[in-house]
């Protein structure tokens, strides 16, 4: 079954939080066009073909391994890094909802048991944190505590808050996140510390 993975960034500014599968895609960036676009090259190969397709529309996957250009692995860097005495980011406002690697790789593995036709899930946790938040949950998983402050650069076509409504694939894949940010982060101190 061809399955597409899409960002919940395809949403733009969301109307109303949480975001569910019935609200418009509204791009407001390149990287969230390309992505709305990969979905609607997926779903009309899905109609005229006649083939069941699964589009998972992930919302901020964070895990182990991750580019020091994301802002959970540059947090956790600072935080565990003894020469840094500020943790410093562009903006402490801005609130995601993160969901960890494997349980994004646990949903597309859930795809399987998708009915036949086109379906789309959100793939989120389903709680949204600022940048701050983040920060004092890894400050807690490290056992370091640090000032932090931002530099005030809001992100051209910044989003202020982002959350997934992930009932639908709860409901038809049996599908939930089950590693919470504390946990996720706590993984990887101990993959860094290692």
């Amino acid at each position: 079954m061809p399955l597409t993975l899409v960002s919940g960034y395809a949403y733009g500014r969301p109307d109303r939080l949480p975001i569910d599968e019935n609200c418009g895609l509204a791009p407001n960036n390149p990287y969230a066009l390309s992505k709305a676009m990969a979905e609607e090259a997926a779903t009309f190969y899905g109609r005229h073909l006649n083939v069941a397709v699964v589009a998972l529309r992930v919302f901020n996957v964070y895990g182990p391994g991750q580019s020091r250009d994301y802002v959970i692995p540059e947090i956790m860097a600072q935080i565990m890094d003894p020469t840094v005495a500020t943790v410093v980011v562009a903006d402490l406002a801005p609130r995601r909802d993160y969901v960890h690697l494997d349980d994004v790789i646990e949903a597309i593995v859930a795809t399987c048991a998708a009915r036949s036709g086109i379906a789309v899930y959100n793939v989120g946790s389903g709680r949204s944190y600022s940048v701050a938040d983040v920060i004092e949950v890894a400050m807690a998983a490290t056992g370091v505590r640090k000032p932090y402050r931002d530099r005030g650069e809001v992100r051209r076509q910044e989003i202020d808050e982002v959350r997934a409504d992930i009932s639908a694939i709860e409901r038809d894949l049996g599908w939930r996140p089950r590693i919470g940010l504390a946990e996720g982060l706590g993984s990887m101190v101990s993959r860094v510390a290692a």
